[in-house]
């Protein structure tokens, strides 16, 4: 048993070593008094004597009890000792998640409820040693399905970007009349083929960015921002998109701090759920409105669109799941899921709130501090 473990012995241990200890210091004194009776004479040399074996004997008996007690305890503790080194064995290859180490079997010295409880302890770790060996292979195969995919996805986009971009361009120049005039119905016709393929373009990229989230690479750049003009363009920009009877509005409560993050991906965030709400909204409003708090600034985009019910707030923001009746609506169900992956990347968050029929909100809050912004690997 190594130093370490000896000065880490149990309370019982070392209380029966004193015990063992003390007993051999009091034999030691009946001993040296019992030979100064031994040497008296006269009337009291009988009764001395006497009084001294019945001295000596129990001594001896209480020594041989401390013994036995003594070994008992060693006994005892050493089986303890055992199990705790082999709990923090097993806890030291939990926390590294290592299994380069077969589980050491603990010596089993009888088969009492002691016994019983090594062998119960030996089936644990062996047990355990399986199911981190297991871990670690399911968690490898997982790093591998999720690069394949990545990768999958990467050579797809790139085979579909292409000739889409192919003709988007065509559809510029059509636009344009560099091949000569269109009539009214000819451009309507090409302002819908470049409509499906900026919208199949802006999929592309969602798929791309939620894959990229969700494998833990998506990466944002941290400059200072202000959201007040970001919020503003990307409104200005949406109000083609928005029904005969809707009204785009931006509100600023108070001065209005800049936050650090990433100025493309945050007006990613603020297209994706301003267009949401543009799209679940046939007339009333689309309020995006600005504040600051002590930490936080807050952002709210507000519709008076068809709402949901609120027992289906935890999914709207699950990848590729829209929610009746906002399925007839189109959309590929990935805009919020993004916009709350990108959020959390900024350190901030995103929450809902709606009625059916009442419109929808949602509240995002971006930290002040730079330091309260998550950093993903």
């Amino acid at each position: 048993m190594s130093a370490r473990t000896e000065s880490h012995r149990s309370p019982a241990a070392q209380a029966a070593g004193l015990v063992l200890v003390l007993g051999l210091v009091i034999l030691a004194i009946v001993l040296v008094f019992g030979q100064r009776a031994l040497a008296l004479t006269g009337p009291m040399a009988d009764a001395s004597r006497y009084a001294f074996t019945v001295i000596l004997v129990v001594g001896v008996v209480t020594l041989c009890a401390m013994v036995l007690a003594w070994a008992v305890s060693r006994a005892f503790t050493s089986d303890v000792g055992d199990v705790a080194r082999g709990v923090a064995r097993l806890a030291r290859q939990v926390d590294a998640r290592s299994v380069s180490q077969r589980p050491r079997a603990l010596p089993v010295r009888g088969f009492d409820e002691l016994g019983s409880l090594l062998v119960a302890f030996d089936a644990l770790q062996r047990e355990l040693h399986g199911a981190l060996r297991r871990e670690r292979e399911l968690h490898g195969q997982s790093r591998r399905v999720s690069r394949n995919n990545e990768e999958f996805l990467l050579a797809v986009s790139h085979e579909l970007r292409t000739p889409l971009n192919a003709i988007l361009g065509f559809a510029e120049v059509l636009l344009d009349e560099i091949d000569g005039p269109l009539d009214e119905s000819q451009r309507e016709d090409v302002r819908i083929i470049r409509s499906a393929g900026l919208h199949l373009r802006a999929l592309f990229d969602d798929v791309l960015d939620l894959s990229a989230a969700a494998s833990g690479h998506l990466r944002i750049e941290r400059h200072a921002v202000s959201l007040e003009p970001l919020v503003r363009q990307v409104f200005a920009e949406l109000a083609g998109q928005s029904k005969a009877g809707v009204q785009l509005e931006v509100a600023v409560e108070g001065p209005l701090p800049p936050i650090v993050g990433d100025a493309k991906r945050l007006r990613q965030v603020v297209t994706n759920l301003a267009g949401n709400a543009l799209k679940f909204t046939d007339e009333g409003f689309v309020r995006a409105t600005l504040r600051a708090t002590a930490r936080h600034v807050v952002l709210d985009v507000e519709d008076t669109g068809v709402g949901m019910a609120p027992q289906a707030l935890d999914k709207i923001f699950v990848e590729f799941d829209q929610l009746a009746p906002r399925q007839s609506r189109g959309g590929s169900g990935l805009g919020l899921a993004i916009a709350k992956e990108l959020v959390e990347l900024h350190g901030g968050d995103i929450v809902a709130e709606s009625e059916e029929g009442e419109g929808s909100l949602f509240r995002v809050r971006l930290p002040l501090d730079a330091s309260d912004t998550e950093v993903r690997a």
